[in-house]
């Protein structure tokens, strides 16, 4: 009998944080300040996915993802911080 069959792993835990990364095909650049948005990706069953106080190294930021037709829009919410938020399609 394995003793902690039932206990969460903490990398199961971190998984779902990878893959909204993975979707949403975020990236980070701590030296240009800037957080980039790669042709972003929801699963067909979400039609919106709305994330708040994202904390970045440089300030936080709300973002809200709709699908559209053929693609996903990015709509910054809020922005607190100098930085830049960019999206590419």
């Amino acid at each position: 009998m394995y003793p902690v069959a039932c206990s969460p792993q903490a990398w199961a835990a971190g998984v779902v944080f990878q893959l909204i990364q993975a979707c949403l095909r975020l990236s980070v650049d701590t030296v240009a300040r800037r957080l980039t948005l790669t042709r972003p990706v929801l699963p067909p069953f979400l039609t919106y996915l709305r994330l708040r106080n994202i904390e970045l190294p440089f300030g936080q930021v709300d973002l809200l993802f709709e699908r559209q037709t053929n693609n996903v829009a990015v709509t910054v919410l809020r922005q607190r911080g100098e930085f830049e938020v960019l999206p590419v399609v």
